[in-house]
C-alpha cells in the first residue's frame, strides 16, 4: 500500500490491524464479525436466543480476543458500550450498513474516513434474484464478484470483503452486461484457486 495516496497515519493503522493477532506479520487477517445487522432488521432474539450471554457486548469482544482475532467488527452501539475497556486490547471495526453503497456520497465518505486516519473495509456482496438462473446460484460467480471487488477498490476501500467464488460465467447465463471471452479462456478456469485469483486481480492486482 505504500504507493497509494493514503496518509501515513492510515498506513500505520493498517499495519496495526495486520500485526494485532496470532497471525501477526503474515499479511493475513482473522476477524471476528458479530452480525448485529440481523438483529436490527429482524430481532435481537434471532442473534442471541441460542447464546444469551452475547446479549452483553462484553462477551462478544472477549470471545474475539480469546480467538486471537485481528479485530472485532460490529455496530457503533455495540462497540461504543465497551470501548473504554477494550479499545486498547483489540482493534475495533465499526460496521455501517447502507443499501445505496454506489451512490453519492459513498466515495466522499471513504475519503473522509481516511482523513480521520481510519482503515476502510467494504463488504462487496451481491444480492439480486436475477443471479439465480436455471437452478444455479451465481451470487458466487467469479466473473461478477470480481466486478464488485473492482468497484469497491475504485471507491477507495482499503480491504475488500468478498465471498469465495464457487462458479463462473454469470454474464453468459443471464445475458448481463459486457465481458470478454478471454476471461474464461485465458484468465480463469474451473479450478477454485483460479477463480479466487481472478477475484484478487480485479482489486487492481491485489492493491486493495
Amino acid at each position: 500500500m505504500i504507493d497509494n495516496n493514503r496518509p501515513n497515519a492510515v498506513l500505520r493503522s493498517m499495519q496495526t490491524l495486520l500485526n494485532n493477532s496470532r497471525l501477526a506479520g503474515t499479511s493475513s487477517t482473522c476477524r471476528f464479525y458479530q452480525s448485529i445487522r440481523e438483529g436490527i432488521e429482524h430481532s435481537a432474539g434471532v442473534l442471541f436466543a441460542a447464546n444469551p450471554l452475547y446479549f452483553d457486548p462484553k462477551n462478544i469482544v472477549e470471545l474475539a480476543i480469546e480467538a486471537g482475532c485481528n479485530y472485532v467488527a460490529s455496530t457503533y452501539g455495540v462497540l461504543a458500550l465497551v470501548s473504554r475497556r477494550y479499545a486498547l486490547k483489540i482493534q475495533f471495526l465499526v460496521k455501517l450498513n447502507h443499501n445505496e453503497t454506489l451512490s453519492y456520497p459513498t466515495q466522499i465518505a471513504f475519503e473522509r474516513t481516511h482523513e480521520l486516519v481510519l482503515v476502510t473495509v467494504l463488504w462487496a456482496y451481491l444480492r439480486n434474484q436475477a443471479f439465480n438462473k436455471d437452478g444455479v446460484d451465481y451470487h458466487y460467480s467469479a466473473d461478477l464478484t470480481d466486478q464488485a471487488n473492482h468497484i469497491a477498490a475504485t471507491l477507495g476501500a482499503d480491504i475488500v470483503k468478498q465471498k469465495m467464488a464457487e462458479n463462473n460465467s454469470v454474464y453468459r447465463a443471464v445475458k448481463l452486461g459486457y465481458t470478454d471471452d478471454r476471461v474464461y479462456s485465458r484468465l480463469t478456469s474451473d479450478h477454485p484457486i483460479d477463480l479466487m485469483r481472478y477475484q484478487l486481480v480485479n482489486c487492481y492486482m491485489g492493491r486493495a
